[in-house]
């Protein structure tokens, strides 16, 4: 097994053993590359308005978010997760940061949230499965 952040170091099964034990002790989660295949989409099973209204607030502020779509993410048998998929341009961290401190007063004990860009295949992906729950406003200049 290759690490690439390790230069390519070239790990025992023991190394990997005593990694995964560590990672599983310490309830890391493992995220592959591939891992997109594996997920699949779904709208949100139970109420969300508290988070849809918060987060339509906190977005109509934003001049460079155009659409906001919220649904579940299931990986395999695990818990669904919450996932926000943000049709937006410029940083990412610059939104999802700041937007993820404004929803962690509304969102509920048992709810974990996610965020992607609809710039990538998986948000897309993930987006086909629901309407968006916000869209900007178009300004008088825009068609």
């Amino acid at each position: 097994m290759l690490n690439p952040n390790s230069y390519g170091k070239e790990f025992s099964s023991q190394e990997i053993k005593s990694i995964l034990m560590i990672a599983r002790n310490l309830k890391i989660k493992a995220i592959s590359y591939n891992e997109a295949d594996i997920i699949s989409y779904r709208p949100v099973e139970h109420e969300v308005g508290h988070i849809v209204k918060a987060a339509s607030k906190f977005l109509s502020k934003q001049p460079n978010v155009d659409r906001a779509f919220i649904m579940e993410m299931i990986k395999g048998c695990e818990k669904p997760q919450i996932l926000i998929v943000l049709d937006m341009m410029g940083s990412t961290r610059k939104l999802f940061v700041p937007l993820s401190k404004y929803l962690s007063k509304t969102v509920k004990a048992n709810e974990h949230l996610c965020f992607i860009s609809y710039e990538q295949d998986m948000g897309k992906k993930a987006a086909e499965t629901v309407e968006p729950f916000y869209v900007r406003k178009k300004r008088f200049f825009e068609k």
